[in-house]
């Protein structure tokens, strides 16, 4: 490599030259395409391994393309509107400390419930967690939408049989990249942890429950995120059908969707999903995995992901991100609170869309169970976002960590209890990004959180967190600090948030959990 003062760096892979740049503190190497692109006869199809760059030197200097997608409610207040979208998006990009050297290396999915998000967005620039950590830290941006998910067997890749998971297939490559180059980088190619959030972890899980053989990574980290299946997703019929509905409403044949504009498959697909035709058929869902029999061979929420490392979490407030969410202008982004005489109807349809077990509660026992658990405090909004921050993800966290403890894998569970700026309220979904990645202070960000001592403290604890569990799966806190694991018998978790930034506490709230039988004990 050039010195660290000069603005070129030269990374060489067996594949070519990249050139990457100087950020500072650590090296940039941005979009950097990890296999051939996905366009023509290859939509629908696995990704193909890459040779060779499509430039030798590859200059990568600027993030790549992201998927096509419409960013809006929800989803603005994490992601910006990329500068760039098209269905050639198979890149990521990476920040090192040096070319030289072999450090840990932290690969990142993106969430979005495989919609939305990109691996070069703003909040997961990985410059200051690499430069905190002397780590290399990649983020990857793969298929999304119906270009990442429609499946059929008419769509069959004539090299594997899959018929679908084409999203997933990439991150798979992607890993498989970081295997073979990252060594280029300064990482370690044997000393790889997969870190994602919301659907990006649900991958994760997947690929460790299914495709440990291939040994794509050696730790995992997974936020927010650890639970899809029946009924909340498709099972393989209701995805075949829904694609023929699609084409069929395109004027296409199921082949034929390959012929159709990127971007207008995509949005067109989008529309799709939310009409009554849609609705009708799926029963209300709108997520697009299904059990494929290749890739995604069962549903993660069914067995312990294996016996690697584990670290699961979730934020204290993760469905005010869905239902109850302001900008800082005070702008609702989310809001959607069922009234008094709604609630039952509402927590019963959510419960067994979330709740995937024989143990389902009553939907008046479950309100009444949390009020009685919430006391004088309790409200209509507040009994309805506790409760389905529980059923969908908190509860879902806990099991995992049972399932996988139980299993002998050392298994480590947080809370993020860091509330938003006013007028947002809450611990949402997605807030603990800003702070893992040291972009708290983003422009991006302003008025959503906090920018202060606080804030850097509460962010270079996490990173901490999750660098040294990157560097040998065991996570250390502040001034080194133990973080013990989580078992059965010891439900021990790090807090991370509130005045005292972190600390290690008995899991909260097991009383409200009590009510779904599957997420307190085996």
């Amino acid at each position: 490599m050039k010195n660290l003062d000069e603005k070129t760096i030269v990374a060489r892979t067996s594949i070519g030259d990249v050139l990457g740049t100087n950020h500072g503190q650590v090296l940039g190497f941005l979009g950097i395409p990890y296999a051939v692109q996905p366009v023509g006869e290859l939509r629908f199809a696995g990704p193909r391994p890459l040779t060779k760059l499509p430039y030798n030197p590859f200059g990568a200097t600027r993030v790549g393309a992201a998927p096509f997608q419409s960013l809006n409610g929800a989803s603005s207040w994490i992601y910006e509107t990329p500068v760039l979208m098209s269905e050639a998006c198979l890149n990521l990009s990476i920040w090192t400390p040096s070319t030289s050297g072999k450090r840990p290396v932290l690969v990142w999915f993106h969430g979005g419930a495989w919609r939305t998000g990109h691996g070069g967005d703003a909040g997961t620039n990985g410059s200051a967690l690499s430069a905190f950590g002397d780590i290399v830290v990649v983020c990857v941006t793969s298929r999304m939408g119906a270009l990442g998910w429609l499946g059929h067997p008419d769509l069959a890749d004539p090299q594997t049989g899959a018929v679908g998971s084409w999203g997933m297939q990439d991150q798979m490559e992607a890993l498989r990249w970081v295997r073979q180059n990252i060594a280029s980088f300064g990482g370690d190619p044997a000393n790889v942890t997969a870190a994602g959030q919301s659907s990006g972890g649900q991958t994760i899980a997947a690929m460790a429950q299914y495709h440990s053989d291939q040994k794509l990574f050696d730790r995992a980290i997974i936020q927010s995120g650890v639970h899809f299946g029946t009924p909340r997703c498709m099972e393989p019929n209701q995805a075949f059908g829904y694609t023929e509905r699609l084409a069929k409403r395109l004027g296409v044949t199921v082949p034929g969707l390959r012929t159709l504009e990127a971007a207008h498959l995509q949005r067109e697909e989008l529309i799709f999903s939310v009409t009554d035709e849609a609705k009708a058929f799926l029963g209300g869902h709108r997520y697009l995995p299904f059990v494929d029999g290749h890739f995604i061979q069962g549903w993660p929420y069914e067995r312990s992901i294996g016996s690697m490392p584990l670290m699961v979490g979730y934020t204290r407030h993760e469905t005010n991100f869905f239902f109850h969410l302001r900008a800082p202008d005070g702008k609702y982004l989310a809001n959607d609170i069922p009234s008094a005489e709604q609630l039952a109807k509402r927590v019963a349809g959510f419960a067994a869309m979330y709740y995937p077990f024989d143990s389902l509660p009553v939907a008046n026992d479950v309100i009444e169970h949390y009020r009685a658990c919430a006391g004088d405090s309790a409200t209509t909004a507040s009994l309805w976002l506790d409760i389905t921050t529980d059923v969908d993800m908190r509860g879902h966290a806990q099991r995992a960590a049972l399932l996988h403890a139980a299993n002998g894998g050392p298994t480590f569970l947080y809370e993020f209890a860091e509330k938003i700026a006013p007028p947002g309220e809450g611990a949402i979904h997605c807030g603990e990004i800003p702070f893992l990645f040291g972009t708290f202070s983003s422009a991006f960000f302003a008025g959503k959180i906090s920018n202060d001592s606080h804030a850097s403290r509460l962010s270079e604890a996490m990173m901490q967190a999750w660098v040294s569990f990157a560097r040998n799966g065991k996570p250390t806190l502040p001034g080194g600090g133990i973080w013990p694991p989580f078992m059965q018998s010891d439900l021990k978790i790090a807090l991370f948030g509130g005045e005292s930034v972190v600390e290690i506490v008995s899991a909260p709230r097991q009383q409200e959990l009590a009510i779904w039988p599957e997420f307190i004990a085996l």
